[in-house]
């Protein structure tokens, strides 16, 4: 049988070892979290207006960085286009993310805050990775306006990143 300061001894242990890697991976989520705002602050957004793949010309097309002629053309054979998933699939396949996310950051067919899934949002550029996008876009549901949505993504990307989101999505 243990002995009572022996038994106090290691419960005492344990109790600081718990509080001890609390502390570490709250300052672990801190630094995380600092990077993830630094990266969203240094980052320079094209914060022209969107295009919408369904509406804009051959020529607004032609002009989007990244896309070729054989991608205009596709755009223009395939729309409309429900889904940024419905794009993706017509001028996607075999590019990188940096690429998309510029392609993306010009021209994108917005997705309902509400409505849309984890594939539509995964497609939106953001310093985030996809998943954690994703993530926090479904966590808020349901949304009555950007009101809902700003305060919410401004807890893990910049002001300029938030603006740059809020061009990504409506509200129906």
């Amino acid at each position: 049988m243990l002995s009572k300061p022996f038994f106090t001894a290691v419960l005492t242990a344990a109790v600081l070892l718990l509080t001890s890697a609390d502390a570490f991976a709250q300052q672990s989520r801190a630094e995380a979290r600092a990077a993830r705002m630094a990266l969203s602050e240094a980052t320079d957004f094209n914060m022209n207006p969107l295009l919408d793949p369904n509406t804009a010309t051959e020529e607004q097309l032609a002009a989007v960085s990244g896309l070729s002629a054989a991608n205009v053309q596709a755009i223009l054979a395939n729309r409309p286009f429900a889904t940024p998933s419905e794009l993706d699939a017509v001028i996607g396949e075999g590019r990188g993310e940096e690429e998309m996310f510029d392609i993306y950051s010009a021209v994108f067919v917005k997705v309902d805050l509400n409505r849309g899934n984890n594939e539509d949002f995964m497609l939106v550029p953001s310093t985030l990775t996809a998943e954690h996008l994703a993530r926090e876009f479904e966590e808020y549901r349901p949304y009555r306006d950007l009101g809902d949505f700003s305060p919410e993504m401004a807890k893990y990307v910049s002001a300029k990143e938030v603006a740059f989101l809020e061009r990504f999505v409506i509200i129906d």
